[in-house]
């Protein structure tokens, strides 16, 4: 079943269509959440629920027990499949309000609900102070009706794991030759049995057996997309490694290049330096050498 924000963009208006399903998972832990519809006139209503079937607001469908338990309860919209309906603790709304204002606390939340626009009004409105146990939205009907969900934040499906998160991880990157830094972020991924929908399932009967089928089917689902989506960020990083390898690579080139190049002149003064300081010698030698005899006959041939 997927979350809320997988469904919806966050206080942006969409159109759906209604029935016995379910629209998204709202996780424990979420604040400020608000569900509005218009049902244009079809007769469409806001209803939420527990993941064990109690009805926490809407309208009264025991009436409908038996569809709600085979259409609704099962493991495609986020349940077991074994529930049973419960309205023991169901907030109708106390009267139409909307804006909504009138609230209820069950369960620890505080819902502010507008109670059934129908038939003469077509707006419908729930917010949730704070979430304390995942809730299932359904808008029951069978019309088309424009929705709009926002929220403040949404709470992780293991409140285990969202305490011991970190928060997303960046893997960075500096292309040592202009100095700029990249980024590779990875989100958090909660794969637990309980964000799974696989926690708790059994197997003591053949629908029950099926019922576990269809939910680990949908579990492998999820895995194999977050498999993908870390797989590919893998794969851009080791495009990076080897693209960071490659520039290494070419600056030592290019940097020995320079040495090879700074040491042949240094050589070159070195051998130019070498010829001066011999040949000096050499005359100073020669000079050394000159005789008396050999002076005179200079001086001589001066004359």
């Amino acid at each position: 079943m997927p979350v809320l924000n997988e469904v919806f963009s966050n206080n942006i208006e969409q159109g759906m269509g209604s029935g016995d399903i379910s629209l998204g998972l709202i996780p424990a832990g979420s604040t400020n959440v608000r569900i509005r519809i218009n049902d244009n006139g079809a007769n469409d209503d806001i209803n939420l629920f527990t993941q064990n079937g109690d009805h926490l607001v809407g309208q009264d469908l025991s009436s409908v027990q038996d569809r709600i338990e085979t259409n609704l309860f099962t493991p495609a919209n986020g349940y077991q499949g074994t529930e049973t309906y419960s309205n023991g603790n169901l907030f109708q709304g106390g009267g139409y309000n909307f804006p909504a204002v009138n609230s209820q606390t069950i369960n620890g939340m505080n819902f502010t609900y507008s109670g059934n626009g129908n038939p003469s009004n077509l707006n419908e409105e729930v917010i949730i102070d704070s979430v304390t146990e995942p809730l299932l939205l359904t808008v029951i009907g069978s019309g088309f009706f424009n929705i709009t969900a926002s929220w403040d934040t949404l709470g992780s499906l293991n409140s285990s794991s969202a305490e011991s998160s970190d928060g997303p991880m960046l893997v960075t990157s500096t292309d040592r030759a202009i100095g700029e830094e990249g980024y590779i972020m990875f989100e958090d991924i909660d794969a637990s049995a309980g964000s799974l929908t696989i926690d708790g399932i059994t197997i003591s009967s053949e629908n029950l057996a099926q019922n576990a089928i269809t939910r680990i089917d949908t579990a492998l689902s999820r895995i194999g997309g977050f498999r993908a989506e870390i797989g590919a960020k893998i794969n851009a990083i080791e495009s990076t490694i080897r693209n960071e390898s490659n520039q290494s690579l070419m600056l030592s080139s290019a940097n020995q290049r320079i040495e090879d190049t700074d040491f042949a002149k240094v050589m070159a003064e070195k051998i130019s330096l070498d010829i001066v300081q011999q040949a000096g010698v050499s005359v100073a030698m020669q000079a050394r050498n000159i005789t008396k005899e050999g002076i005179l006959s200079l001086l001589g041939q001066l004359e």
